[in-house]
């Protein structure tokens, strides 16, 4: 997906590019002081705004986290190979098939 026809110096973008850029510099730069002070929506609001908008909402972002989650992957498992089985992440794929197979 594309955005097309995107005006951010348009005199009504102003207010919210100047707000999710004073947000972004709060959550990136910010204590957690900052973070507190700042609105924050809530849960039941985040739950009531999925219930009715969740699939067009979640539907394109779907192909963008599976490729985040393949992209994290490879870390997440070779942290659990090392701490918890004592395998490199070869030797655990490797156990892991032929348990599979055996199954």
């Amino acid at each position: 997906m594309v955005a097309t026809n995107v005006r951010p110096h348009c005199e009504e973008a102003n207010p919210s590019i100047a707000e999710w850029r004073k947000q972004w510099e709060c959550a990136t730069f910010g204590s957690v002081e900052v973070l507190a002070s700042q609105s924050v929506v809530s849960e039941d609001d985040v739950h009531d705004l999925l219930a009715e908008f969740g699939s067009q909402v979640m539907d394109p972002a779907k192909p963008v986290w599976q490729i985040q989650a393949d992209a994290l992957l490879p870390a997440s498992l070779l942290k659990y190979c090392k701490t918890e089985t004592g395998y490199s992440v070869a030797q655990f794929l490797h156990h892991r098939r032929v348990r599979t197979k055996l199954d």
